[in-house]
């Protein structure tokens, strides 16, 4: 019974996720992008949402959300890492809510499992 609760909530959460991200418009330094997302994956508390532009999904990347992250939080990550210089882009974004609005998000380097 507390399996199947457990699952549910995870089912919601994952449909409000990609409710409120997809097809959202990103700000963007050069110019707005609509966000697809390709999949949400939920494990325990965990929540990795693959996203990418709408018209290129092949230069998709990993959100990485904290069990208190939104979808707002997300946006805000999505945003600043569109305003990083492209080079300094990183595939995997962790989506980590702070009191301090500056660090909303962090970007993972050593252990990017995507970084070349």
């Amino acid at each position: 019974m507390a399996l199947r609760r457990a699952q549910q909530q995870a089912e919601k959460r994952a449909d409000r996720l990609f409710l409120e991200l997809d097809n959202r418009q990103i700000e963007d330094a050069s110019g707005d992008w609509v966000a697809q997302v390709l999949g949400i994956h939920i494990a325990q508390r965990d929540v990795w949402v693959q996203i990418a532009p709408a018209d290129a999904p092949r230069r998709s990347l990993l959100l990485h959300l904290s069990s208190r992250a939104t979808a707002t939080h997300a946006i805000v990550a999505l945003s600043a890492w569109s305003k990083t210089p492209t080079p300094e882009r990183v595939r995997v974004i962790e989506v980590i809510p702070h009191r301090n609005p500056a660090r909303q998000w962090t970007r993972r380097r050593e252990s990017d499992p995507l970084a070349a």
